[in-house]
């Protein structure tokens, strides 16, 4: 609960440690737990803090939650990969997110297969 009100917050920084919160959840998670958090981690930071947010910061620990959750996740689905990759290709032009969002994306293509990565 904690983590979702930072997540929610209007404060930048308390945004950025719900991030880091998250990230040291996931990788603590044992492989084996992590294919069933990974659609609900990637629907949550889709709307909280969502791609819309404005610090880099925020979205470069989102981007890296997904890249681990790809990497991690033995059955990934292709749902929760559709959700990720339309937040990552609207935030790959910018300079400052380009390396976590390619990142993120090549562990998607490794985990779902290039083809549907770029059909979305």
């Amino acid at each position: 609960a904690d983590t979702v009100a930072k997540l929610q917050s209007s404060n930048w920084k308390e945004r950025v440690q719900g991030m880091c919160a998250v990230a040291a959840a996931v990788d603590a998670m044992p492989a084996e737990d992590v294919g069933a958090a990974a659609g609900d981690t990637i629907r949550a930071l889709a709307v909280f803090p969502g791609f819309d947010d404005k610090v880099f910061q925020v979205l470069a620990k989102a981007f890296e939650v997904f890249g681990v959750l790809a990497a991690k996740s033995p059955k990934f689905a292709k749902r929760d990969g559709a959700v990720a990759v339309q937040g990552l290709a609207e935030k790959i032009a910018d300079a400052k997110l380009r390396a976590p969002a390619s990142a993120a994306l090549t562990a998607l293509a490794e985990a779902l297969g290039p083809k549907f990565v770029m059909a979305q």
